[in-house]
């Protein structure tokens, strides 16, 4: 595993979140695409996925897990009602920021090497340095879809 690429993916990864949500509102944020998914769902999704990778590598949750399981993998779609403020989600990913930077920065090979454990995408052979790499390229995947609902929420792109 390159310690230094995926940290890198983690921080422009935080970079680009804050620059999609900007000029965001909450109730802009709870606009439904044909997926049924919103930028509010996708921005809990993220956060709850980086508390996981928090905890994965060893550190402490930021907050309990249950706390975000409507924004769990696999979750039907928000009533509006239902959501947290799209601040609150925000604040939450980037909260845990720095720490997983610090996380990821200091695993050894050996850390990298050893089994994952879980897979999410079934690979029998998880490693903790793929499994990171996996949930880098997670979360550039889910902020794809936040830079297309923003230009859905009539929003200029962001790069």
């Amino acid at each position: 595993m390159n310690n230094q690429a995926v940290c890198s993916q983690f921080a422009m990864s935080g970079w680009f979140l804050q620059q999609a949500l900007k000029d965001i509102s909450h109730e802009e944020s709870l606009k439904p695409t044909a997926t049924g998914k919103t930028i509010n769902w996708l921005v809990g999704h993220l956060a709850d996925a980086r508390n996981g990778s928090l905890a994965l590598l060893g550190g402490e949750a930021a907050w309990p897990d249950a706390e975000l399981a409507a924004y769990k993998r696999g979750s039907e779609s928000l009533a509006p009602a239902q959501a947290l403020p799209l601040e609150e989600l925000a604040r939450r990913f980037f909260s845990v920021q720095e720490a997983l930077l610090r996380r990821v920065a200091a695993i050894t090979p050996e850390q990298a090497a050893q089994k994952a454990a879980f897979s999410p995408t079934g690979n029998p052979d998880e490693t903790v340095g793929s499994l990171l790499a996996t949930l880098a390229f997670h979360e550039v995947y889910h902020l794809g879809q936040v830079g297309m609902m923003r230009r859905l929420v009539g929003k200029p792109r962001v790069i």
